[in-house]
């Protein structure tokens, strides 16, 4: 069995995203919006909306301490309305590939370019108390084929990820088909569940966002830090 620490290492450096664990209805819609380098502002209505005022923030980190820089920073009200502009980040919150852990059945156009990414926003009090997590995606409470969660991905250049990856580990196979092109920009890509059976999942990574998402909030308790959407260690 190949070391997935390579692959990993790309998932974490371009995308934010390892092992998915979606729950919710999905379906089989291929269709996306947001062409690439076209995501400078995010927006919509936010669904399980506590109410109140809160402070929501698209939050970099990068370095050792980690610094912080917010991407975005926008104030939700009892509309529960997003409208979030996406701000260049700094250029020490921009990360480069390291080609010597590309699998050898994935491609990258241009591996010179840097990169910075986030999944989902974060919640604020006004005392800056964290109080829940936001994500754009299509799913509620079970896992299924067509499920995806929706990534944010900043880059310097034009570049594509094409190709596929497999892992396998003691009892499960896991096989990932990227086909994703990203521009200069903020770019909207979609991670979905294309095919699921005992023992083995086939995920696709998209460009642009599939059809049926939408904003979805997660009070944030010590069990939801614990178990992530996305539960790669």
């Amino acid at each position: 069995m190949r070391n997935k620490h390579g692959f990993y290492s790309i998932i974490l450096l371009l995308l934010g995203l390892t092992m998915i664990s979606v729950y919710g209805c999905g379906d089989d819609n291929n269709s996306v919006t947001n062409s690439p380098g076209s995501t400078s502002f995010i927006s919509g209505t936010i669904s399980n909306y506590p109410g109140g005022s809160t402070i929501i923030k698209a939050k970099l980190t990068a370095g050792t301490p980690a610094d912080s820089f917010f991407a975005g920073i926008d104030t939700v009200d009892n509309n529960a309305m997003l409208n979030m502009n996406l701000s260049t980040p700094p250029s020490n919150f921009l990360t480069s590939f390291n080609s010597g852990t590309i699998p050898p059945g994935v491609i990258i156009s241009d591996t010179t370019t840097r990169a910075a990414q986030f999944g989902s926003l974060r919640a604020y009090g006004f005392s800056n108390e964290l109080l829940g997590e936001l994500q754009r995606k299509n799913f509620t409470d079970s896992q299924t084929v067509g499920s995806f969660v929706v990534q944010y991905l900043y880059s310097t250049k034009p570049f594509t990820i094409t190709g596929s990856d497999t892992t396998i580990g003691l009892t499960d196979t896991t096989l990932y088909i990227y086909n994703v092109t990203f521009a200069e920009g903020w770019n909207a890509f979609s991670f979905r569940i294309a095919e699921m059976r005992t023992n083995y999942t086939k995920y696709e990574f998209i460009s642009g966002e599939a059809s049926g998402a939408a904003w979805n909030y997660t009070p944030v308790t010590i069990d939801i830090l614990r178990n992530k959407n996305f539960l790669m260690k």
